[in-house]
């Protein structure tokens, strides 16, 4: 009896740890799946100049992504000094301010960019991407 049992619990653990193991390799492979499966795709005639400016975008946000974070960062280093300013407070909000307005700035301009190489259509298509990909998240 304690054979049949000792049994019946290793088939119940195994299918338990193949169960989770298969669980978090479809976690995996569907999260890389929707994040790299693109939800439009530009024409073939402007693909290539369509990656080009986009390989650009992406140049310039990194580098303003990191300005914004040592510029939060030092925000954060005059709020845990011992008696901060409120006018060393406000001057590195407006610092942040800035940044993020450029940030503002350089997606506007990226978008334009991108909407003269497409039709109407295309162009409809290209906006209803990004308000799905930008509606009540922030991909910075």
């Amino acid at each position: 009896m304690r054979r049949i049992w000792r049994n019946a619990l290793l088939i119940a653990s195994l299918c338990l740890n193949v169960g989770f193991l298969s669980a978090f390799i479809i976690h995996i492979v569907w999260r890389s799946h929707t994040h790299s499966r693109p939800d439009f795709d530009p024409p073939a005639q402007a693909k290539d100049q369509f990656d080009a400016n986009f390989s650009t975008f992406r140049d310039s946000m990194a580098s303003l992504n990191e300005e914004l974070g040592t510029e939060k960062a030092r925000l954060v280093d005059i709020l845990a000094s011992p008696n901060p300013s409120q006018e060393a407070v406000q001057a590195q909000q407006d610092k942040i301010t800035a940044v993020n307005a450029r940030i503002t700035k350089a997606f506007a301009e990226h978008l334009l960019r991108q909407k003269r190489l497409l039709t109407p259509e295309e162009q409809r298509q290209f906006f209803d991407f990004i308000r799905s990909r930008t509606r009540g998240r922030d991909h910075r």
